[in-house]
């Protein structure tokens, strides 16, 4: 299984959101999820003739047969790290 992350470097206004969108029409993930401590900058995405502001949801729901994650960890307060807590967070 292959796994595509989209990361940004300059203070969230790369334009992740609208790579997220193409990869997942392109790649047509089973999984898009989207981790930070809050709302993004902002999204317009066009599907269609349909236009949608997005801020929270990954920008990745154009595709519709992938599980969308909000994923919002902190370490300092549940005692476990990165991909540890967000597959705990996942099985309950």
């Amino acid at each position: 299984m292959s796994c595509t992350i989209v990361v940004g470097g300059f203070f969230g206004d790369e334009g992740k959101g609208k790579i997220v969108a193409h990869l997942a029409y392109q790649d047509k993930p089973t999984i898009i999820s989207r981790g930070g401590v809050g709302p993004n900058a902002g999204h317009t995405v066009q599907v269609g003739e349909r236009s949608f502001g997005v801020r929270m949801i990954p920008s990745g729901f154009v595709y519709p047969d992938a599980r969308l994650f909000i994923v919002n960890i902190s370490p300092r307060r549940s005692g476990v790290r990165g991909a540890d807590a967000a597959l705990q967070m996942q099985t309950g």
